[in-house]
């Protein structure tokens, strides 16, 4: 960071996560920046997070339920349909009751709430099932 003198940040992905490359560098640097594709990114969430055209259909994908599970509630209401697929499918069929084998699941993994309140991940995915129905 010390031969920098202008950071941009285009990992849209990896923007919710506290490491060298999010918060470090701009953290020794004083100031960071977002360039065109987290824009991109961040404007089309706006639209579909506010109003968004309908039908509206939700893929979402991934392994880790816990890094996407604020932004599925947050979707859940404003979509007609939810695909869910990747690894993070797994999480939801255990939920399910499935037999998922050795498939990844973050099953014994928990997550905390807006108000502090630990939950199981398995449980959020199963009460996410439900709201959707």
């Amino acid at each position: 960071a010390s031969y920098t003198d202008l950071y941009v940040c285009d990992a849209f992905g990896t923007a919710h996560r506290d490491s060298a490359s999010m918060t470090g560098v701009p953290k020794v640097l004083g100031h960071g920046a977002s360039g065109l594709l987290m824009g991109n990114e961040i404007d089309y969430f706006s639209k579909v997070l506010g109003s968004p055209p309908k039908p509206m259909i939700a893929v979402i994908g991934g392994a880790k339920v816990s890094d996407k599970i604020q932004l599925l509630e947050n979707m859940l209401p404003r979509i007609d349909k939810l695909v869910i697929g990747g690894a993070m499918a797994y999480t939801f069929l255990k939920a399910q009751g499935f037999n998922i084998g050795k498939s990844f699941c973050e099953a014994g993994q928990s997550f905390t709430d807006k108000y502090g309140e630990k939950k199981d991940i398995v449980d959020l995915a199963g009460a996410l099932l439900a709201k959707a129905k």
